[in-house]
């Protein structure tokens, strides 16, 4: 299976002023010889995470997006778990993302963001990986940009960790 993608960057204009970004990797590129999901006291990544193919790829977002991140606790018979949403408008609808978003639809994530506070974050496992969810609109109700709304979302038995490695 070719497990290649593009950044969505690269077909986004990225010079509108106050664009942020996130960054997203597959799974599946993620080298699992290397990874170690260790969490210091601080509750913070130890080690940076290898890939065999890949890398981190970025994904520019409009901003105003009062609710980038959330991560909520839940408890259910089978014990507790936090649902994880990490949701971002990316502008310039064309083809070529549409493209991409349908590659990117057989992926599983690992997201990695900085927080308006300047903390950084890893959001995801290997055991825990994102999926996408993927909308396109134009109009009046998104301020007049043609965008696409993504939605990464997960579950997972603990919280996000901050990205601070150290190994």
């Amino acid at each position: 299976m070719n497990t290649s993608l593009t950044a969505i960057s690269a077909f986004c204009a990225e010079n509108i002023g106050s664009l942020r970004s996130i960054e997203y990797a597959s799974t599946a590129w993620v080298n699992q010889s290397t990874y170690d999901q260790r969490i210091s006291g601080a509750y913070n990544w130890q080690s940076t995470i290898e890939f065999t193919e890949e890398g981190w790829k970025k994904l520019p977002i409009l901003p105003g997006n009062e609710k980038l991140w959330s991560e909520a606790e839940r408890q259910t018979n089978q014990g507790k778990h936090y649902e994880q949403t990490v949701q971002a408008i990316t502008p310039k609808m064309r083809p070529e993302v549409s493209g991409e978003l349908m590659k990117m639809r057989n992926h599983r994530y690992l997201i990695r963001l900085t927080d308006k506070n300047g903390q950084p974050w890893i959001l995801g496992t290997l055991d825990h990986p994102f999926r996408l969810i993927a909308a396109a609109s134009t109009g009046s109700n998104t301020a007049g940009y043609n965008n696409y709304s993504l939605q990464f979302r997960n579950q997972t038995p603990t919280r996000a960790a901050g990205y601070v490695p150290v190994l």
